[in-house]
């Protein structure tokens, strides 16, 4: 052995020493480390478990089916709808309907000599 490896040797033993003092893993397949893991990977497969059942339930539920329904109607009947600019022509139309209408009895009354209000 040349000096490097005993240096990275003596260096090695010293954190193995100190990760056993400290508790931490000392790499010899012990429960140090991994004993304090069991229980939040069981929290995480249980919590896991609980998701998936939730999403299970959204995805078979029956209301997103009325819903999709629900939506199919009123888009129905606001296809059906006037739009702005076919309102904007109604309006208008009667507009002139009306002005037509007046504009008619003001002739006729003048036509026939009978005095408009």
């Amino acid at each position: 052995m040349n000096s490097a490896e005993e240096k990275a040797n003596a260096i090695w033993d010293i954190a193995g020493q100190r990760r056993k003092r400290d508790g931490g893993s000392t790499g010899g397949g012990g429960d140090d480390t991994f004993s304090g893991m069991e229980p939040r990977v069981r929290k995480l497969e249980d919590t896991m478990t609980e998701i998936r059942v939730k999403l299970d339930h959204l995805a078979t539920r029956d209301d997103l089916t009325g819903l999709k329904v629900d939506v199919a109607e009123v888009k129905a009947r606001l296809s059906h709808m006037p739009s702005t600019w076919q309102m904007i022509g109604v309006f208008a139309a009667m507009t002139g309907l009306f002005a037509g209408g007046a504009t008619l009895v003001i002739a006729v009354s003048r036509l026939f000599g009978t005095p408009t209000p």
